[in-house]
């Protein structure tokens, strides 16, 4: 691909990363090329620089939402705010009483298995039982 060509992708491919919310793939789809020209892409520096700004602006963004939905009232949304920010305070804990005390004592029948006698067992066994 000429260098010409290849910015003009670079470009347009920045355009189509805002767009998608930093989803690479959809960006890639779209312009028709495979994930090798990201991966060379972002070893040039102001690139990498533009594709991490951008991930920042989408990580506010998706805070942004977030919040939002706290504001309305979303339970499942305050409860994870709640266990991921303060978690010490709100996170679930299981306890466990093993103070159980039973009225009779547990028996454990252990018993050695039963062999069999020597007469049934196959004829090369025989041998080994009677060395």
């Amino acid at each position: 691909m000429p260098k010409y060509k290849e910015k003009a992708m670079k470009k347009e491919f920045l355009i189509l990363l805002r767009r998608n919310h930093n989803v690479i793939q959809p960006c890639l789809d779209e312009l028709g090329i495979g994930r090798w020209y990201y991966h060379k892409w972002m070893k040039d520096l102001e690139f990498k620089e533009e594709v991490l700004m951008m991930d920042s602006v989408t990580d506010e963004w998706v805070e942004s939402k977030f919040f939002e939905l706290i504001r309305n009232g979303d339970k499942v949304a305050t409860m994870f705010y709640l266990k991921t920010k303060l978690g010490d305070k709100y996170q679930e804990k299981q306890i466990i009483d093993n103070t159980h005390s039973y009225k009779e004592p547990l028996v454990l029948n252990i018993n050695p298995p039963k062999l069999l006698p020597p007469k049934l067992l196959p004829p090369n066994d025989q041998k080994l039982i009677e060395e």
